[in-house]
């Protein structure tokens, strides 16, 4: 029974022409005007079954998630770089979690093959293991002599596999107990693997070994799970200089045919003790080599060639983990990693529309020949994208050709521009918006910031683009574009890889935009990024130096109400035509349906009411201390709905929401007035407002004033109005249709005798307030 939601086509095969085309002609401007902008992105997936699984709802790392993802970056490599070469590596490693996450990497460089064999076996044990690496080793020139066994150090595990208080231990402790016992199982005969120290000469040109020894008889390593590469016991290695003229004087000790066929490579010992090495490791029954981390990209090709004229030799597969190559433009990365309920894809720089269209659209093809989805069910049947980011990037091939530091004042532009457009925001965000989110405007945080921010970027403006170095506007923008915690990389507008002072890839030329959510279909992901495109194109053309706008209370007020946001978004599009930028609003028509879905209308004396999804900011509360740890929850127990009601006349009637008058503000469409209404939707355990009672359903209705009666209108329910209660998702599209039209109902109102609906004290809002208005009743 279990599919993944259904991704129709969102537009029509001529308007998607229209969409292309508009692209080719915009990609004709960038190269009149010189612009050099290239576009990545982050894009997020989550899988078609298996929904239920904390994997693919808040937990970062499983096993399913991971097969899914060796599937994904393994077509990747086939659709995008089928000469490149794939690396699994360490990921990010956040607190509380016991190891790092993965990340599963595939690297290209142009017009070059690695030409990596794929005609090869499996290793079929620890001796394969060793052969490979005297291979190596021969291919660098280097003799194997130096190779270590490295062992585990059985003695510890011994002893850190007993306990006596199995049942009140930490999760790490339990971890370390299991891992004791599955060593002392597997370990304990043979060595773990192999390893070579390793280090390239930059004066003379040529990788070199040294001899590592140690106080204990063997090479132990520092217990643990990760990779060996990373548990070698560096800081034991003896310093004794006598060690490299020990081995020279083994060689002079030789007979005078061996001394002539050592000779090479005892000039490749170094006459230093260094601490970066190749490790070899028989892992899960597979070959894992431990690449140590180098300075230069020719370092680490030089060293990929050797490996794979090894592995050409033997025929022995092999697994490249350890450290990344060095950053640079000639290398193209794409990266497979986990994140909290997804599966995240780094996808490469792309200069061209055509490059961008094309990665796109295989983008989207492979992860759904993986088993893979851009969007998922909700467990009361919404539609919704994958709950992960799909941040865009802006910047150049190289790092000094950025946009950003061509035409300063175009990060100032693109500031102001997003901050006078709301629906930029909102239009394609995800669930979680506001302050606390993971992507806040630079308004919603504290509200001084707009007059410094002001200060800031008057600074550029009297700067002549040619005086405002790269270091100078991270300098003066970077304490603006953040979270409530000061946070550079949670911002809306992130430019913690533009030019940071922090490392060197902070320098990247690189603004990154946040506040984009996974798009259902690569389509509607296209269409997206065209915008980013227009937005750049116009900014770059023309100024746009006004000052920031005030909004106030009206962002989450009038701004978390569908109608408003489209609003806004018509009025970006016809800036954007004005600057003959060809866009059409209605190419975004799907992300609005979306994002805001129609939970039904229904028809009142030639008057009709519908009801439509609007938006709520989820407030993270405060500390709270729970078993694993101390954490901060989302208050999620509050939700938002626009009630939309046509053909209607306020001068008689009053639209009502459990019995208060809701305010109501005249759309573009004569006789269409809109309104919102927030309310109490679920009695969380952790809310801000833990004494309001639940406020559903929510009944709205239309009293006459004339007549002084009610005379129709319908009911709204947050969950299935006979109480049954849902524990899995949807398995399909009928089943979260019918959860979706089972919470409607097209009647309900009070009864002829009823009292007259109450007038909220909440004057000059867009939005009827039920939390207040029911605490200003009890009063």
């Amino acid at each position: 029974l279990s599919e993944k939601p259904r991704s129709t086509k969102p537009f029509a095969d001529s308007e998607w022409q229209k969409i292309l085309r508009s692209g080719d002609k915009l990609e004709k401007t960038i190269k009149s005007l010189k612009i050099p902008l290239t576009m990545g992105g982050e894009p997020t997936f989550a899988a078609v079954d298996k929904r239920d699984a904390p994997e693919w709802n808040t937990a970062a790392q499983g096993e399913h998630k991971r097969e899914l993802a060796m599937k994904l970056v393994h077509r990747l490599k086939e659709k995008f770089a089928p000469d490149g070469v794939l690396q699994f590596t360490q990921g990010k490693w956040y607190p509380g979690e016991i190891l790092p996450r993965w990340s599963f990497n595939c690297y290209s460089i142009k017009d070059y093959n690695f030409d990596v064999p794929a005609d090869c076996r499996p290793v079929s044990g620890i001796e394969d293991v060793r052969l490979f690496a005297e291979e190596l080793a021969r291919s660098l020139h280097i003799d194997s002599d130096y190779l270590l066994p490295a062992w585990e150090d059985i003695e510890y595990y011994k002893w850190k596999g007993q306990s006596d208080d199995a049942e009140n231990l930490s999760e790490f402790d339990r971890a370390e107990i299991a891992r004791s016992q599955k060593v002392i199982a597997e370990k304990s005969k043979e060595p773990t693997g192999f390893v070579l120290p390793l280090n390239h000469s930059e004066t003379l040109h040529r990788w070199q070994t040294c001899r590592w020894a140690f106080s204990r008889e063997k090479l132990y390593l520092v217990p643990g799970d990760s990779a060996m590469g990373f548990r070698l016991p560096l800081n034991h290695i003896l310093e004794a200089e006598d060690l490299v003229q020990k081995a020279n004087d083994t060689f002079n000790s030789l007979p005078e045919i061996e001394t002539k066929k050592k000779q090479s490579s005892a000039s490749q010992v170094a006459d230093t003790i260094f601490r970066t090495a190749l490790a070899f490791e028989l892992k899960e029954g597979r070959l894992h080599i431990f690449l140590q981390p180098v300075s230069k990209l020719e370092n680490w090709v030089s060293l990929l060639e050797a490996i794979i004229q090894a592995a050409h030799k033997l025929k022995l597969e092999f697994v490249l983990e350890g450290y990344e190559p060095p950053a640079d433009h000639r290398l193209t990365v794409m990266k497979v990693t986990p994140d909290p309920g997804v599966i995240e894809v780094n996808v490469a720089p792309a200069q061209r529309w055509q490059e961008i269209v094309e990665n796109t659209t295989n983008l989207y093809k492979c992860a759904e020949e993986s088993g893979l989805t851009a969007a998922k069910y909700m467990l009361d049947g919404r539609i919704c994208g994958t709950g992960g980011g799909n941040h865009i990037t802006l910047g150049a091939m190289v790092p000094s050709d950025s946009p950003f530091f061509a035409k300063p004042a175009l990060l100032r532009r693109l500031i102001t521009f997003w901050q006078h457009h709301p629906s930029l925001s909102y239009l394609f965000s995800g669930m979680f918006i506001g302050p606390t989110s993971q992507a806040p405007r630079v308004d919603e945080a504290r509200v001084e910031t707009l007059y410094e921010l002001e200060l800031a970027l008057i600074q550029i403006d009297k700067k002549e683009d040619k005086e405002i170095r790269p270091w100078v506007i991270d300098r003066l923008l970077r304490n603006f574009l953040i979270d409530l915690t000061g946070n550079t990389h949670r911002a809306e507008i992130c430019i913690d890889k533009l030019y940071s002072p922090d490392s060197s890839t902070g320098r990247l030329g690189i603004v990154e935009l946040r506040g984009f959510e996974m798009p259902a279909h690569y389509q509607m992901s296209l269409a997206q990024q065209l915008l980013v495109r227009a937005i750049v194109v116009r900014l770059w053309q023309s100024p746009y130096d006004w000052p920031l706008e005030k909004w106030g209370r009206r962002l989450h007020d009038q701004f978390m109400l569908p109608h408003f946001i489209w609003y806004d978004f018509k009025r970006l599009c016809l800036d954007l035509v004005q600057h003959k930028i060809e866009i059409d609003s209605e190419w975004f028509r799907p992300f609005f349906e979306f994002r805001f879905p129609s939970y039904g209308r229904t028809s009142i004396q030639g008057m009709e009411i519908e009801l439509r999804m609007a938006l709520e900011p989820w407030n993270v509360l405060g500390e709270t201390v729970f078993q694993t740890g101390t954490s901060r929850p989302v208050d999620s127990a509050i939700e938002r709905i626009e009630v939309a009601v046509r053909n209607f006349e306020p001068a008689r009637y009053d639209l009502v929401c459990n019995g208060f008058i809701m305010p109501v503000h005249q759309a573009e469409t004569e006789g269409e007035y809109i309104s919102g209404v927030r309310f109490k939707a679920w009695d969380a355990a952790f809310t801000l407002h833990p004494y309001v009672k639940l406020q559903t359903p929510l009944i709205f209705e239309i009293y006459d004033r004339h007549t002084q009666k009610y005379i129709g209108g319908c009911t709204y329910h947050v969950s299935h109005p006979g109480g049954l209660s849902y524990d899995t998702m949807p398995v399909n599209d009928n089943e979260a249709e019918g959860r979706r039209i089972s919470r409607f109902m097209n009647h309900g109102h009070s009864h002829q005798g009823s009292a007259p609906p109450v007038e909220s004290k909440q004057q000059g809002l867009y939005t009827l307030d039920l939390l207040r208005a029911s605490i200003e009743i009890e009063e």
